[in-house]
């Protein structure tokens, strides 16, 4: 096998584990997610803008989350802790990048 071959095939194994870091970037401290929660009187679920304010692993942070007092969300914001990444209540995610 020839090297540019070789070369080739090296980039195609890694470019699956390249696009998934891509979308799935690493927490850090001062990162903008979306936290999701029952924060109005109609028990409808509404995502927030947040900041991590402390990584304890890929799946696992604490949170800043950003209020504007409506909904029932104190205007001070709330402070989660332990949130685990996912789509569900509670939780938090990467926003969406356009």
């Amino acid at each position: 096998m020839d090297k540019q071959t070789a070369g080739m095939i090296r980039q195609l194994i890694n470019e699956p584990e390249e696009e998934a870091a891509a979308i799935s970037p690493r927490p850090t401290i001062g990162r903008i997610v979306l936290y999701r929660a029952f924060y109005s009187p109609e028990l409808i679920p509404h995502y927030w803008p947040a900041i991590i304010t402390h990584v304890f692993s890929d799946t696992c942070v604490n949170l800043y989350v950003f209020a504007d007092g409506s909904y029932g969300l104190p205007p001070v914001g709330d402070r989660p802790t332990s949130v685990v990444r996912g789509d569900g209540i509670d939780m938090w995610s990467w926003p969406l990048r356009g």
